[in-house]
């Protein structure tokens, strides 16, 4: 789609349009740090370029030109973030794999990653290496098999406890009514 003919900024070199584009979404540099502020790009576009744009103008060249851009990048690097995960050995079921795609390209697709943002994806990144990306059903199962294991130690327990009483029964030296009453119990143990 060609530009308006009245869309100064769009009708600028490619050359010109990347640096715009640079100065919008990296900031220009000033005292305080980089600005990223439409202010302070509109004065940087008339000292470096010498033209004359408004706010409004810088907003809609946001829209058309640095939005696209920055979802394409953050598309290809979330894909190669995933591609390298796999490489090292990392298996997705298909749901993890969207699930962390779509999650690392929230926080790519922003732009200015803050640290709690780099916290979660460091987060992702340990969770997958501890195995942790499960689906629901295979938590289930992990449960179910933890508790499995619980009761086969307590009933190990309960059958050590029953032959440490058999022998301190039979170590007494005989059967009397005391001591049968007391195999009985034990045998109701096992």
């Amino acid at each position: 789609m060609k530009p308006r003919s009245d869309s100064v900024l769009l009708n600028l070199s490619p050359d010109q349009q990347d640096l715009i584009a640079s100065w919008l979404l990296d900031g220009v540099e000033t005292d305080d740090g980089r600005d990223t502020s439409y202010k302070a790009v509109k004065a940087k576009i008339w000292l470096d370029l010498s033209v004359k744009t408004s706010e409004a103008s810088l907003c809609d060249f946001y829209r058309k030109v640095c939005a696209p851009r920055r979802l394409r990048i953050a598309v290809a690097a979330r894909d190669g973030f995933v591609e390298g995960l796999e490489a090292k050995g990392v298996n997705f079921t298909t749901a993890n794999r969207q699930l962390a795609e779509q999650q690392i390209f929230e926080m790519l697709a922003v732009g200015d990653i803050q640290p709690r943002a780099l916290d979660s994806l460091n987060n992702i990144v340990a969770s997958i290496d501890k195995g942790a990306f499960k689906t629901k059903d295979q938590e289930q199962k992990d449960r179910a098999l933890d508790q499995k294991d619980e009761q086969i130690q307590m009933l190990k327990d309960e059958k050590a406890a029953a032959k440490a009483a058999l022998s301190a029964v039979t170590s007494k030296g005989g059967l009397s009514p005391e001591t049968l009453a007391e195999i009985e119990r034990a045998a109701a143990l096992l």
